[in-house]
Protein backbone atom coordinates (compact mmCIF):
# COMPACT_ATOMS: atom_id res chain seq x y z
CA UNK A 1 0.00 0.00 0.00
CA UNK A 2 2.88 2.61 0.62
CA UNK A 3 4.49 1.35 -2.55
CA UNK A 4 1.14 2.36 -3.99
CA UNK A 5 1.49 5.75 -2.02
CA UNK A 6 4.46 6.20 -3.01
CA UNK A 7 3.97 5.88 -7.06
CA UNK A 8 1.35 8.30 -7.05
CA UNK A 9 3.35 11.09 -5.70
CA UNK A 10 6.03 10.32 -8.25
CA UNK A 11 3.02 10.76 -11.08
CA UNK A 12 1.85 14.10 -9.39
CA UNK A 13 5.00 15.98 -8.93
CA UNK A 14 5.86 14.68 -12.58
CA UNK A 15 2.09 16.66 -13.15
CA UNK A 16 1.14 13.42 -14.94
CA UNK A 17 -1.37 13.24 -12.43
CA UNK A 18 -3.22 15.53 -10.35
CA UNK A 19 -5.37 14.50 -6.38
CA UNK A 20 -8.04 16.03 -4.90
CA UNK A 21 -8.72 14.46 -2.11
CA UNK A 22 -9.63 10.70 -3.15
CA UNK A 23 -10.38 11.78 -6.85
CA UNK A 24 -7.63 11.12 -9.40
CA UNK A 25 -7.51 12.87 -12.42
CA UNK A 26 -5.06 11.64 -15.61
CA UNK A 27 -3.28 15.22 -16.62
CA UNK A 28 -0.80 13.58 -19.28
CA UNK A 29 2.51 12.30 -20.05
CA UNK A 30 4.51 15.56 -19.47
CA UNK A 31 6.04 16.81 -22.98
CA UNK A 32 9.67 18.36 -24.36
CA UNK A 33 7.43 22.12 -24.35
CA UNK A 34 10.97 23.84 -24.99
CA UNK A 35 12.32 21.47 -27.59
CA UNK A 36 8.45 22.25 -29.15
CA UNK A 37 8.32 25.81 -28.51
CA UNK A 38 11.89 25.72 -30.70
CA UNK A 39 10.66 23.96 -33.57
CA UNK A 40 7.57 26.25 -33.68
CA UNK A 41 9.74 29.00 -33.49
CA UNK A 42 12.07 27.59 -36.72
CA UNK A 43 8.79 26.68 -38.26
CA UNK A 44 7.45 30.23 -38.12
CA UNK A 45 10.76 31.68 -38.90
CA UNK A 46 10.75 29.89 -42.09
CA UNK A 47 7.48 30.60 -42.78
CA UNK A 48 8.23 34.16 -42.34
CA UNK A 49 11.46 33.88 -44.91
CA UNK A 50 8.77 32.18 -47.63
CA UNK A 51 6.08 35.18 -47.09
CA UNK A 52 9.00 37.75 -47.89
CA UNK A 53 10.03 36.06 -51.02
CA UNK A 54 6.35 35.84 -51.98
CA UNK A 55 5.84 39.73 -50.92
CA UNK A 56 9.56 40.11 -53.46
CA UNK A 57 8.37 38.25 -56.36
CA UNK A 58 4.57 39.42 -56.16
CA UNK A 59 6.00 43.25 -56.05
CA UNK A 60 8.74 41.80 -59.06
CA UNK A 61 5.73 41.22 -61.10
CA UNK A 62 3.48 44.19 -60.56
CA UNK A 63 5.94 46.39 -62.04
CA UNK A 64 6.43 44.08 -64.91
CA UNK A 65 2.51 44.96 -65.30
CA UNK A 66 3.08 48.79 -64.81
CA UNK A 67 5.72 48.41 -67.29
CA UNK A 68 3.82 46.75 -69.80
CA UNK A 69 1.15 48.70 -69.61
CA UNK A 70 2.92 51.63 -70.22
CA UNK A 71 4.88 49.94 -72.97
CA UNK A 72 1.02 49.42 -74.42
CA UNK A 73 -0.02 53.11 -73.71
CA UNK A 74 3.00 53.96 -75.33
CA UNK A 75 2.33 51.99 -78.63
CA UNK A 76 -0.99 53.54 -78.69
CA UNK A 77 -0.20 56.65 -78.46
CA UNK A 78 2.14 56.35 -81.07
CA UNK A 79 0.13 53.95 -83.49
CA UNK A 80 0.43 56.20 -86.81
CA UNK A 81 4.18 56.63 -86.86
CA UNK A 82 4.97 52.65 -86.68
CA UNK A 83 8.50 53.77 -86.13
CA UNK A 84 8.18 55.22 -82.94
CA UNK A 85 6.50 52.37 -81.76
CA UNK A 86 8.35 49.67 -79.42
CA UNK A 87 7.82 45.82 -80.44
CA UNK A 88 6.60 43.33 -77.88
CA UNK A 89 7.32 41.26 -76.55
CA UNK A 90 9.97 43.74 -75.15
CA UNK A 91 12.28 42.75 -71.92
CA UNK A 92 11.76 44.72 -69.00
Amino acid sequence: RRRVYDALNVLMAMDIISKDKKDITWRGLPTAESQDLEVMRDEMEFRKAQLQQKKDALRELMVQQVCFRNLIWHNHQRSAEPQERIPLPFIV
